[in-house]
């Protein structure tokens, strides 16, 4: 599923899949809550499509490749940073600075008050 839908839209699902089975669980298939929830858990479906390539053994699932030409959040040429163009989708390490410096200041606060 990773490769159509973002992380965060995957964890929301996931939530929103828990509470669904328990209001079902619980008698309530005619709520409000269970009809909102119908409605959110099928908006993300909408751009699943491609093919997975599965491997059945004992019982036991395994995915062995997926892919999604239509819609797949992944692409080689903006995963590169070898891209010369410089396009707006292009990606150079400088990108990154900012990003690690925001997400390390909790490591580096930690390790201040550890000395």
């Amino acid at each position: 599923m990773e490769i159509i839908m973002k992380k965060k839209v995957v964890r929301l699902r996931d939530q929103q899949s828990l509470e669904f089975s328990r209001l079902v669980y619980n008698g309530f298939w005619f709520s409000p809550e269970v009809d909102f929830l119908l409605h959110s858990l099928s908006f993300p479906q909408q751009r699943v499509c491609g093919k997975v390539i599965l491997s059945l053994f004992k019982g036991n699932v395994i995915v062995k490749g997926r892919e999604s030409e239509e819609f797949s959040l992944y692409s080689s040429d903006l995963a590169s940073m070898e891209r010369e163009d410089g396009g707006d989708l292009s990606f150079s390490p400088i990108d990154s600075e900012g990003f690690i410096r925001s997400q390390s200041l909790r490591l580096r606060t930690y390790y201040s008050f550890s000395k």
